[in-house]
């Protein structure tokens, strides 16, 4: 009787450890890999389409789910996958945005997990002063049990501000605009007596050094035909900082009031930018009609 138990438990045995090769050996074969992504906006969102496009300020869920890996046996009939893994976004700069993601991914394998693969998630926020390129999501993952190594990357686009290369504090991105949420300006600056002048621009190419640091601020001002000063507003966009994320423009938005009987004519909007601690200072003029 004895020895039938033991014959029994001997034919049983391999039976157990080879269950995970047949019911996942789509899976458990060959290198190490991820076999797919996906982009959302939220938790439980549906997967974007190409291209994967994305706004500063807008919040990236990325998931991998990953083939090719081995299979530990625990104990008699328990079965594991054993992952670990590092995750980080890079912007167009080079730079880290987020926080670089070290997790692992350890977890039960069942004889019915014949569809399964383990999946990883991560997720970060697109800085709101991010510039128009290519964010680059940089994945390590290794398998704790076959000791294999694979490494991965995957590009997204960011659809923020575009930056010319400026060699000192400049306005760019000028514009006229008949409301403040309009976000076409006007072909021309023409307005009327009794009209609201609205006027939206940048300020780019300051000094940024250590810490992020900047300090950048502009006056603006109104000038007649003539060139004479007719209204100043000192420190119209000022700004001294240290943030977390290069800030590598500031926007301003400037607003007039055109009073009843103002005289028809040629005006000017007259930006005079100052980056503090380069010293460097520029002027542009934009010239609009009263009709």
């Amino acid at each position: 009787m004895q020895a039938i138990v033991c014959l029994l438990l001997a034919l049983s045995l391999p039976q157990a450890r080879a269950f995970a090769q047949e019911s996942l050996s789509h899976a458990a074969t060959g290198e190490l890999r991820v076999a797919y992504t996906s982009f959302s906006r939220y938790d439980g969102g549906a997967p974007m389409p190409q291209p994967i496009t994305f706004l500063p300020g807008d919040q990236v869920v990325f998931r991998a789910k990953v083939s090719g890996f081995r299979i530990a046996e625990i104990s008699y009939q328990e079965f594991r996958v054993k992952l670990s893994y590092e995750v980080s976004a890079v912007d167009v700069r080079g730079l880290v945005i987020g926080r670089t993601k070290k997790g692992e991914l350890d977890e039960p394998v069942h004889k019915e997990d014949k569809e399964w693969l383990p999946t990883l998630d991560y997720k970060f926020l697109i800085p709101a002063m991010a510039e128009y390129g290519s964010t680059r999501i940089h994945l390590r993952i290794r398998d704790e049990v076959s000791r294999q190594e694979t490494v991965f990357e995957e590009s997204i686009l960011v659809n923020g501000k575009r930056l010319p290369a400026l060699e000192s504090v400049s306005v760019i991105d000028f514009g006229f605009y008949r409301r403040q949420e309009d976000r076409s300006p006007l072909p021309a600056g023409v307005y009327r007596a009794g009209d609201t002048l609205w006027a939206k621009f940048d300020l780019a190419g300051f000094r940024i050094e250590d810490q992020n640091h900047f300090h950048a601020d502009c006056d603006v001002q109104v000038r007649d035909a003539e060139g004479k000063v007719l209204f100043e507003q000192p420190g119209a966009i000022s700004r001294d900082a240290r943030p977390e994320y290069p800030e590598r423009y500031l926007p301003g938005t400037f607003s007039l009031e055109i009073r009843p009987g103002t005289s028809k004519g040629k005006y000017s909007i007259a930006v005079v930018a100052h980056d503090r601690l380069s010293g460097q200072s520029s002027e542009s003029v934009f010239p609009f009609t009263i009709d």
